[in-house]
């Protein structure tokens, strides 16, 4: 078994994320070391590293609802990209258990060639529905996402936000054990953005683990029991929301 940030032992077959002293990493410069090397075409074996995130080092476990939070350019979605295993750690140890529904970019993971409902069924078979070709889930995937008559639309012809919209509502169904959304809310239609949060709400209740970033303060202390900030690719602090963001607050200051 393993240990959760308390010290207890978490059960194997309940849902985890832990990350030991992981940093991810960069080419920090073009790795031609000198003009005569570019114009041979000889590259350096070891180009120099720069770390986004460093010594990183935290565990979530069933019932852990987080938020992260930090200035832009921080680490933030480095860190979640790491969590849901699309950036690899240059150094360190990941370790996760449960199925992961990642939202981290506006569209990302979807297919802009194919037609929305192409990309409904894709997402739904990438993230092991059995009833992944299911009419009625996917009537409402697409009726939650307001795309009923675009369904046979290819994804590149829709808007970023419209795109947010179907990634969203694609992560809304797929009753994952770990969810992890980066900036979810910012798809700029304010009904939409308030239809999503009172799912989200319903959702999260239901979510053993959730990772959730946003530049709205409410969206984080009305969901979120947890807080962790992130500052120049380091974990700062990691506790109850009011006390992480009280500190937040006062970095904030120290800057201005």
């Amino acid at each position: 078994m393993n240990k959760s940030k308390n010290g207890s032992r978490m059960r194997q077959d309940l849902p985890f994320v832990q990350l030991e002293n992981c940093s991810v990493s960069i080419p920090e410069r073009n790795p031609f070391t000198s003009l005569k090397h570019a114009l041979l075409g000889r590259r350096n074996s070891e180009p120099n590293k720069l770390n986004i995130l460093e010594n990183i080092t935290f565990s979530a476990s069933s019932g852990d609802h987080i938020g992260i939070i930090g200035r832009n350019g921080s680490g933030k979605s480095t860190l979640l990209r790491l969590i849901a295993g699309i950036y690899p750690q240059s150094q360190g140890v990941r370790r996760v258990q449960g199925s992961i529904a990642p939202v981290l970019a506006l569209g990302g993971g979807l297919d802009p060639e194919l037609s929305v409902r192409a990309n409904v069924r894709l997402g739904l078979i990438n993230a092991g529905r059995h009833d992944s070709y299911s009419t009625e889930l996917l009537e409402k995937i697409l009726k939650f996402a307001e795309l009923e008559d675009r369904s046979e639309t290819p994804l590149r012809h829709l808007s970023s936000g419209f795109q947010a919209r179907l990634a969203l509502s694609l992560s809304f169904h797929q009753n994952s054990d770990i969810l992890i959304l980066d900036e979810v809310l910012a798809t700029g239609d304010m009904v939409f953005v308030e239809k999503a949060r009172r799912a989200m709400i319903d959702l999260f209740s239901k979510t053993p683990i959730l990772f959730l970033t946003s530049h709205n303060e409410t969206d984080i202390t009305e969901v979120c029991s947890r807080v962790i900030l992130v500052s120049d690719g380091q974990i700062m602090m990691d506790g109850a929301p009011d006390l992480v963001f009280d500190k937040y607050h006062h970095m904030l200051a120290d800057i201005q």
